[in-house]
């Protein structure tokens, strides 16, 4: 349990998305903290806990268990969960989730029925404030690392997001609290320094919620800490607790001036919304682009995912919420609902958060009961633990803190750590030789399914390589293991179809694919299959299908109208006028990445031009595309830069293909100043000049950072 508790923060940071490429090997892309093998790595961290709930299965005829209403509840939480995955649309994806979640009810289980009630907590406690406190340490240091990068880099510490990051220190930090206040000596002040970094950390992600859920936590624990502790008071409970808090605010008065920008902020009235943002920390001022737009991109998230519960009162399937992410029209496929609780309900039913309010309600009431019966540094202990968990139940409002493993699981053991820290909140009860059997069933078949689900991951992600190594023997045999072991899974069929050795066996991979999984992804694979084999009929048809799951989606209606302007110009006038059109909605002006710019509106707008012969139309089509373009050189190509220095990309896009649009841009800007003589307006000649000067900046500094 110690070691599953101490390793799940450090490597527990990542989701399963679509598989990456394997470069290297399996073990040290595990042990990395990568985003490579996620689903593999989780299955890693829970073996620790599913192991531990099989001793005490195979040797304890008494088991120590919640109390009984409490046990009932979160079983059928945990049932609902499991219910979820037979009608799912997508089992691939389905699968894996389904199982992480039942591994966070092995976890509370086994600790409930082996950590004990007395030295137990303690060493489960600091394993897990150990985990943070590592974690923590590395943000840090990424930091001073990236700073000269970019002055405004937030921390990921080996974690898939800095918002996900925040939340696991959160728990770290009131982890050591508690623990710097009940140790004596060097255990003590350790406890207490290494508490720090974690403070800085949080600071470092610039994540406003967490700042403000560590208020509201603080204040959580003093309120319990006085309340039960008090009668017993002691000085060091306020000196630690003080020393803490001065020591924080003082190293992070200490870190602002450093995270100030290297270079002067720019006031160009196109530059204002990168500027709000370049004051280091000034994020956490809430003013900029970055936090408006993920304040109001949340709200539209929240929206659209009350109609798919709505929509779908049975439930999508567990993780299968961005597949439909999308289909209000407000936002674009978005992984997380960043909003726990209802991602919960459009997954699971309404009825799972229900059933997760009603346990969290019977917990809280077991574990605030009887506090004066209790030893003071047990009182400590319960209270640093509840408020590690408050943190997370009180963030998982603004993100969707369950989804993320190494979150989840350290939530479930502090429950069970809280109960047995309680008084009366557990009991032994004893087990049935056939019932006890029963469980160590179950637990082996949730180790076989992660484990077996990793693999797929891994033979998936082996194949993504060897398909861009052109190693066509390797991924033909990968491949047709593949298709036998994730027969149910729509990208391995997907990418089976990518080696597939003739057209029509292609074909018929890609129909499985979208028979598994029909997400807008696989049906444009599809689409430009049939397309390529001289169906364009089937083609549009098949768009149009992943249109009903993404209404606005760029990338589909870019397709739609090239396709269309090869077969039906009328259609394709009117497919390139709606895909103008998303630029007045919400979908387009509220981005999940605020300074990614999209530009297949502008494709539209050119074609669009094209197809008048008025030099004026032109010049109000193009216009705006200029414009356009000049947003992209100035928000989108500083975090290409940024991001492919640190070793990655943005948004999808790297220095090649934004090169690519830059060019573009400078030859739309250019026929705009063309146009301009032409019509006889100096106004607009001047626009387009200026846009020209711009893109031209801009693709030289792409081009510097690429030689780089």
């Amino acid at each position: 349990m110690a070691i599953g508790c101490f390793l799940t923060p450090i490597l527990g940071g990542q989701i399963p998305t679509d598989s990456i490429p394997l470069d290297t090997n399996p073990l040290v892309a595990m042990l990395s903290g990568g985003g490579a093998l996620p689903i593999l790595q989780h299955a890693v961290l829970a073996t620790p806990f599913l192991l531990a709930l099989s001793i005490l299965l195979i040797r304890r005829k008494v088991l120590q268990v919640p109390y009984r209403s409490l046990g009932i509840v979160f079983a059928a939480f945990f049932g609902l969960i499991l219910a979820t995955f037979p009608p799912s649309s997508f089992k691939g994806t389905s699968l894996p989730l389904t199982l992480e979640w039942l591994s966070y009810g092995a976890a509370l289980y086994a600790t409930v029925a082996g950590v004990g009630r007395r030295s137990g907590p303690r060493i489960v406690l600091l394993s897990i404030f150990a985990g943070c406190a590592l974690t923590g340490i590395k943000g840090v240091m990424e930091f001073g690392q990236m700073k000269a990068v970019d002055p405004n880099w937030r921390i990921f510490g080996g974690w898939v997001n800095p918002n996900a990051l925040a939340a696991i220190l959160l728990v770290g930090v009131f982890l050591g609290i508690g623990l710097a206040i009940t140790e004596t000596g060097l255990p003590q002040l350790l406890c207490g320094l290494f508490t720090i970094p974690q403070v800085l950390a949080v600071v470092l992600t610039k994540s406003r919620g967490a700042l403000l859920v560590l208020v509201l936590g603080l204040i959580l624990l003093a309120i319990m800490l006085v309340i039960w502790c008090v009668p017993k008071f002691s000085k060091k409970l306020s000196l630690v607790a003080t020393g803490i808090v001065l020591l924080s605010v003082g190293f992070c008065c200490i870190l602002a001036p450093l995270a100030q920008p290297l270079l002067p902020v720019n006031n160009k009235a196109s530059d204002v919304r990168i500027t709000a943002e370049q004051s280091g920390l000034g994020r956490l001022s809430g003013s900029g682009l970055a936090t408006d737009q993920s304040t109001y991109f949340r709200r539209l998230l929240w929206k659209g995912t009350g109609t798919l519960v709505k929509e779908w009162p049975t439930g999508l399937g567990m993780g299968n919420y961005r597949f439909f992410s999308a289909k209000s029209g407000l936002t674009t496929q978005t992984q997380l609902a960043h909003e726990g609780y209802l991602q919960l309900a459009a997954e699971a039913t309404i009825l799972a958060p229900i059933a997760l309010a009603l346990g969290l309600i019977l917990w809280v009431l077991q574990v605030c009961r009887a506090p004066e019966s209790l030893p003071r540094e047990q009182n400590v202990l319960r209270a640093s633990a509840i408020a590690a968990v408050f943190s997370v139940l009180a963030h998982n409002t603004i993100d969707s803190d369950f989804y993320y493993f190494g979150i989840g699981i350290v939530t479930f053991v502090l429950i069970g750590v809280t109960l047995l820290l309680s008084a009366d909140a557990v009991a032994p009860e004893f087990t049935p030789l056939p019932l006890r059997r029963a469980g160590l069933g179950a637990v082996a078949l949730l180790a076989i399914g992660l484990f077996y689900a990793g693999g797929v991951e891994l033979l998936k992600s082996r194949l993504r390589f060897e398909l861009i190594q052109r190693d066509a023997e390797s991924a033909n045999a990968d491949s047709q293991t593949l298709m036998k072991m994730a027969w149910y899974d729509a990208d391995a069929w997907d990418l089976s179809a990518q080696i597939a050795p003739s057209p029509q066996e292609a074909g018929a991979r890609l129909q499985s694919a979208v028979e598994k999984g029909p997400n807008t992804r696989i049906l444009r694979a599809l689409a430009k299959y049939q397309a390529d084999q001289g169906q364009p009929g089937l083609a549009v048809t098949t768009l149009n299908r992943a249109l009903e799951l993404d209404p606005n989606n760029l990338t589909t209606l870019y397709k739609l109208m090239d396709l269309e302007q090869q077969t039906n110009e009328p259609d394709a006038t009117r497919v390139a006028e709606r895909l103008m059109g998303v630029e007045d909605t919400l979908y387009y002006k509220i981005r999940s990445l605020p300074e990614m710019v999209p530009t297949e509106t502008f494709a539209a707008r050119e074609y669009l031009a094209s197809q008048t012969p008025s030099a004026r139309r032109k010049v109000e089509l193009l216009v705006p595309a200029v414009q356009g373009y000049v947003e992209f050189a100035n928000l989108t190509i500083p975090q290409v830069i940024s991001q492919v220095a640190a070793g990655g990309d943005y948004g999808g896009e790297n220095i090649a293909s934004a090169t690519r649009k830059l060019q573009n841009g400078v030859a739309v800007a250019k026929q705009v100043q063309r146009l301009a003589v032409e019509i006889g307006d100096r106004s607009v000649g001047t626009v387009a000049g200026n846009a020209v000067g711009v893109l031209e900046a801009a693709l030289a500094k792409a081009a510097g950072s690429a030689t780089k």
